[in-house]
């Protein structure tokens, strides 16, 4: 969940929002700027027409020489406030003086003889009135708008835009469901499961590359599966050769070359058996011999094949239940190659190989950790392929085929499990197995 947040602010889900927001302010923007500027061509006219005709009758219903009293009256009944001044006095409706507005700088428009202005201040309307020697400001009265209307439109506001990116979230979701169908499938496929096909829903440019995907898995499988199956013909004829070799190399008498030559045999042999127990595990035929499994039993055994090399190996098994549904046989060749590396790749004086057999969520975990030479980062990622190797030398001092770990990391995809490796240079390598619940073992086989 943490991950998923924190990967929010770079997704296309928050990019593309983020864009329908934006888009959705400026059109807004623009629309209004637009309206309001067709609705003061429109009625600019008319409003200064209508406000000089409300404002004369005004002048003319305080009197000439206007009254006070009139004034009062005339405040009273429409909500005005007014400010007058003439060449022999000057009054007001209130006992405040006229705001500090700077009718200079405003606009006047005439009506007769009188100039007229007008300007909002402290939200507030004010008309400036001026004819011959006399002046008259007024206060015109605000909409009584009441709290709770403005409570109501808020309330009314902050529904609608919420209704609105809710509307934007569903269909923006939606839009994107097949990238994250892509996703997992790209994980799936990674994963080695190349079966698995996304939905092809739709005529848009995302159900043409889920099509495009499907069709490069399934041409992946194809290619994967043909590479197995001749590797395991290759393997199948080549055993016949390396047994007749054998029988012939009995009739030999005993010398240097015979014996030289028996061990290029072995290897031979040893070197083809990997290659075809590799590729009968990726082939229908090399299906498990699934059972259920005590693995602290099993790395006790394995451990024990080892005994008297050094630097050792320790075992740390907790006491209870570690079965689990697994092919005994391949997990021991799991087991044999990867403590045969430990050993090989530590040095004498470090400390012991260190197994550890641990539960974790929806399995069990198997750790060897040695405190050898390392694995250079760089390898780490090609350390599982099939010949790989870090020596690139490829001598018998290093031994090897680069196939133990690729033979290990496939034995381990067939239980639907996985292995994981990290080392560093100069201080060990640890290997993580895992394996899954008997359930998904079983689902799997």
């Amino acid at each position: 969940m943490l991950s998923a947040i924190k990967r929010l602010p770079r997704s296309i889900f928050t990019k593309l929002l983020i864009v329908i927001l934006v888009a959705g302010v400026c059109l807004n923007f623009t629309l209004g700027a637009f309206f309001h500027h067709v609705y003061r061509k429109v009625t600019n006219s008319p409003l200064k027409r209508n406000l000089a005709q409300y404002i004369q009758l005004l002048v003319e219903d305080m009197g000439s020489p206007p009254d006070l009293e009139k004034a009062l009256g005339l405040a009273s009944e429409a909500g005005l406030v007014v400010w007058y001044q003439g060449p022999q006095k000057q009054w007001s409706t209130i006992r405040r003086p006229a705001p500090e507005i700077g009718w200079e700088d405003r606009r006047s428009f005439r009506s007769g003889a009188a100039a007229i202005r007008h300007a909002r201040h402290h939200g507030n309307f004010y008309v400036r009135y001026e004819e011959k020697d006399e002046r008259f400001t007024f206060r015109l009265a605000n909409p009584d708008i009441e709290a709770e209307d403005v409570f109501k439109g808020g309330l009314f506001i902050l529904v609608a835009l919420s209704l609105t990116l809710g509307v934007v979230f569903f269909f923006v979701r939606r839009i994107l469901r097949p990238v994250d169908n892509l996703t997992q499938g790209v994980h799936r496929v990674a994963a080695g499961q190349l079966d698995h096909r996304v939905p092809e829903t739709g005529v848009d440019e995302f159900a043409q590359l889920a099509r495009a995907f499907n069709h490069m898995t399934a041409q992946i499988k194809s290619s994967l599966e043909s590479r197995e199956q001749l590797l395991l013909d290759v393997s199948h004829e080549l055993r016949s050769p390396i047994t007749r070799m054998r029988v012939a190399l009995e009739f030999l008498t005993e010398s240097k070359s015979r014996t030289s030559l028996a061990e290029d045999i072995g290897v031979l042999d040893e070197l083809v058996g990997q290659i075809l127990e590799g590729a009968r595990l990726h082939h229908q035929a090399g299906q498990l011999k699934l059972a259920p499994l005590d693995l602290a039993a099993a790395i006790r055994s394995a451990a024990e094949g080892f005994s008297g090399r050094r630097p050792g190996i320790e075992v740390d098994i907790p006491a209870g239940d570690w079965s689990v549904t697994a092919d005994g046989a391949k997990v021991q060749r799991v087991l044999s190659n990867l403590l045969d590396n430990a050993l090989k790749y530590s040095r004498h004086e470090s400390g012991a190989v260190r197994v550890e057999l641990l539960g974790c969520k929806n399995g069990v975990e198997i750790r060897i950790v040695d405190q050898g030479v390392g694995i250079p980062a760089g390898d780490l990622e090609h350390i599982l392929e099939p010949f790989y190797r870090v020596d690139k030398s490829r001598t018998k001092a290093t031994g090897g085929y680069g196939l133990g770990l690729s033979l290990c990391h496939t034995i381990m995809q067939a239980h639907r499990g996985r292995i994981a490796i990290t080392s560093k240079v100069g201080q060990g390598t640890r290997v993580t197995l895992f394996f899954p619940e008997a359930e998904q073992v079983g689902a799997g086989g």
